[in-house]
């Protein structure tokens, strides 16, 4: 079930360089331990694209957090349109 948010976050996975720190950022939120694989994002290497693929898991509240950390402009937040 999603979580209402009144922001969005918004990929660019072309600007992604798979640092992690949006990963990093948000299983400390939701763990308290800095473990990606606990995170609400995934950020995955496409071989025959080469480039990374970025996805927003179900449980993600669209907090923010992660486009926050993002410093290569990969994460955007935007405002949620009014439900």
């Amino acid at each position: 079930m999603a979580v209402k948010s009144r922001f969005r976050v918004m990929v660019e996975p072309a600007k992604c360089v798979g640092c992690d720190l949006c990963r990093l950022r948000c299983s400390f939120r939701f763990t308290k331990t800095f473990r990606p694989s606990e995170a609400r994002i995934s950020i995955d290497w496409n071989e025959s694209l080469r480039s990374y693929e970025v996805t927003l898991h179900d449980e993600c509240d669209h907090c923010g957090l992660c486009a926050r950390y993002c410093v290569y402009g990969a994460l955007i937040i935007e405002k949620a349109a009014s439900l």
